[in-house]
């Protein structure tokens, strides 16, 4: 028997996909075409208002017709992309020893929201 799987949705828009310790869960996909120098950051917006906390954070490269799922390593080790931190307005991404040309990342949130 198959057991009860929750609904996988995704959408770049916020939606609730369930409660944890009876607040409210969302989700949200944030997707930047960006350009990453070797040992840099930079810095997504992911236009989330009232963020309380992060669930679980996944980040997926793009890059020459190529997927790479994080912990993101390109043939290498250092050829690295990874988030590095996460605060109330921007996702931060660090790159390893080499750039990142043209790269859509990929990142999908889940979260909980201070609400009033």
């Amino acid at each position: 028997m198959i057991p009860n799987c929750k609904q996988l949705k995704y959408s770049s828009e916020e939606i609730k996909i369930g409660k944890i310790n009876n607040e409210n869960v969302y989700s949200k996909v944030i997707s930047s075409n960006s350009f990453l120098a070797p040992n840099s950051s930079i810095a997504i917006s992911h236009q989330i208002s009232n963020l309380k906390e992060i669930i679980k954070a996944d980040l997926m490269a793009t890059y020459e017709n190529e997927f790479y799922p994080s912990p993101i390593s390109y043939d290498d080790t250092t050829k690295i992309a990874t988030i590095n931190k996460i605060n109330s307005t921007n996702i931060i991404l660090r790159s390893g020893h080499e750039s990142w040309g043209s790269t859509t990342f990929t990142i999908i949130l889940e979260y909980t929201k201070n609400e009033s």
